[in-house]
């Protein structure tokens, strides 16, 4: 799908675009020096890496979009739209396994979903 720059989530389109690119810059910069590697279940892993890169998206969406609501892989969750209606789902780190053992196979990934529909999506390879 090609991309829309002038379209009726412009603005939001922007603002994950910038904060997948930070978080990953974050996420490169951080990688030689893995740290805090954890289990969150029997095989998924969690590092410090997730949660500063979590840290870093949700602030920026916070910051973009007060009354947004935010669903977090890490479990940040923030905000209410006063209608309920529009929710940013963000995996801050999808491959931390990868992660860990330093392969370069990793995205961040962000996505607005408005009244149930994903209307915006990011990933950051």
């Amino acid at each position: 799908m090609p991309l829309d720059k002038s379209g009726t989530y412009a603005v939001e389109l922007d603002v994950a675009m910038d904060a997948a690119r930070e978080a990953g810059a974050l996420l490169c910069a951080q990688q030689s020096k893995v740290s805090g590697v954890r289990h969150k279940g029997i095989v998924d892993l969690v590092t410090d890496a997730d949660l500063a890169s979590e840290r870093l998206i949700a602030d920026r969406l916070a910051t973009a979009f007060p009354d947004d609501q935010l669903l977090a892989e890490e479990g940040t969750a923030a905000g209410e739209d006063a209608d309920g209606n529009r929710r940013w789902i963000v995996d801050p780190l999808d491959g931390t396994t990868n992660y860990a053992h330093g392969y370069p196979l990793y995205a961040v990934s962000i996505a607005l979903e408005v009244s149930g529909v994903v209307q915006v999506g990011v990933v950051y390879v």
